[in-house]
C-alpha cells in the first residue's frame, strides 16, 4: 500500500482496517491557509516513520467530514486496528507532530538503532562508531535514541562523543533526564579515572544490566578507597539507585549496604 493516499467514500475501509499500521488522517480543503502549511510536513514524515498518511479532502468528501463531526481544519486522526489512539487540531509543529508519532510508530532512526544493538557483539570498535556517526547525521534523532547511542559511545569510552550527544537531549521529561544525569556522570567518572579499572567496570556492568555484579563491584572497590563518603564508587552508586527508582528492590538493599559501609 502506498503511503500517502488520497481518501474516498470508495477505499476508506479499506484503508482504515489495515492491520498493524498507524494510519494517519488529514482533514483538510484546498482553501484551507493551515493545512497548506502542514501537508508538506506530514508528507515528509511519512518518509522517516512507518505510518500511513491518509488524506481526506472535506470538499470532495462531505460525507466522511460529517461522519467524523470536523468542524475545524486541519484535523488529524491516529488510527490503529480501527481504534483512535490520538489526534490534533490546527497546524502543530513538525517537533510536537514527531513527538505524537513517537508515542506510536518507530522512526526509520530507530529501527537502524535496533539493528545495530542486535548486531553490536559481532562488530569491532570501529564499526560501530562508523554506524554512530550515520545514525547522528539524522538531526531529528529522538532523544531516546540519542541515550542509547550514549550509552554505546560510553562502553566504548569514547568520552568526549558522549558528552557531545549527550547534549543534543533536550527533554524535560523526568525517565529520561535521569538517565541523562547518570550517564553524564558516569562519563565524568570515566574522564577522572580511565585508570581505576574497578570503577569502570561496573559502569559496563550496570550498562550491560547486571545492576547487582556492578554494585557489588563498587562496594568492594569503595573499602579501599580513602575518603569514602566522597568517593566516585559511592557517587557511582547513588546516580545508580536513581536511575533503578526507589521501588527497585536492589535500591533498597544497596543502598542500606552503602550506607553501613559509610557511616
Amino acid at each position: 500500500m502506498e503511503k500517502i493516499i488520497n481518501l474516498n467514500s470508495q477505499n476508506f475501509n479499506e484503508v482504515l482496517q489495515t492491520e498493524d499500521k498507524l494510519i494517519v488522517l488529514d482533514f483538510w480543503a484546498p482553501w484551507c491557509g493551515p493545512c497548506k502549511m502542514l501537508g508538506p510536513v506530514l508528507e515528509k514524515l511519512t518518509h522517516e516513520y512507518d505510518f500511513i498518511l491518509a488524506k481526506v479532502n472535506t470538499e470532495e468528501n462531505p460525507d466522511i467530514a460529517k461522519f467524523y463531526k470536523i468542524s475545524s481544519i486541519p484535523d488529524v486522526r491516529f488510527y490503529k486496528n480501527m481504534q483512535e489512539v490520538d489526534k490534533f487540531i490546527g497546524a502543530k509543529p513538525e517537533p510536537a507532530i514527531r513527538k505524537l508519532l513517537d508515542k506510536h510508530v518507530r522512526s526509520n532512526a530507530d529501527k537502524k538503532l535496533d539493528e545495530l544493538k542486535s548486531e553490536i557483539s559481532s562488530l569491532t570498535s570501529e564499526e560501530q562508531e562508523n554506524r554512530l556517526r550515520e545514525l547522528l547525521k539524522n538531526k531529528n534523532i529522538n532523544d531516546k535514541a540519542l541515550l542509547i547511542i550514549s550509552e554505546i559511545y560510553l562502553k566504548l569510552e569514547k568520552t568526549e562523543n558522549v558528552k557531545k550527544t549527550l547534549k543534543k537531549i533536550k527533554s524535560f521529561e523526568t525517565e529520561i533526564v535521569n538517565k541523562k544525569e547518570f550517564l553524564f556522570s558516569q562519563n565524568e567518572i570515566l574522564l577522572d579515572s580511565k585508570n581505576k579499572y574497578e570503577t569502570s567496570k561496573a559502569s559496563k556492568l550496570f550498562l550491560e544490566g547486571k545492576f547487582e555484579t556492578a554494585f557489588e563491584t563498587l562496594l568492594s572497590s569503595l573499602e579501599d578507597a580513602k575518603n569514602k563518603k566522597e568517593s566516585h564508587q559511592k557517587e557511582m552508586m547513588v546516580h545508580m539507585f536513581t536511575v533503578l527508582g526507589n521501588k527497585d528492590p536492589l535500591t533498597n538493599e544497596y543502598r542500606v549496604k552503602l550506607s553501613r559501609m559509610l557511616y
